[in-house]
């Protein structure tokens, strides 16, 4: 299993865009490469199952450069 994942995410928002297991550079994206280098920065970290597997509920914290979970917001049914 590797000690390792890469995580590509907005420079502007945080949000997570792709994590990958291993070290992975921007060629992993193809034809896409380009786009995702204009607006997308990288990290390699330690290997989390978790994040990888559920990276919509991360995001980073470009103020403090750390991983953190979103804010869950809760909403009450609307009732007619």
């Amino acid at each position: 299993m590797n000690e390792k994942m890469t995580i590509f995410y907005s420079k502007n928002t945080g949000e997570i865009k792709y994590a990958s297991s291993g070290e992975v550079g921007f060629d992993t994206f193809l034809s896409n490469e380009e786009d995702m280098r204009s607006f997308c920065l990288m990290i390699v970290v330690p290997f989390n199952f978790e994040i990888l597997e559920n990276a919509n509920r991360f995001k980073i914290n470009l103020e403090k450069n750390i991983i953190e979970e979103k804010e869950v917001k809760k909403f009450e049914p609307i009732s007619f």
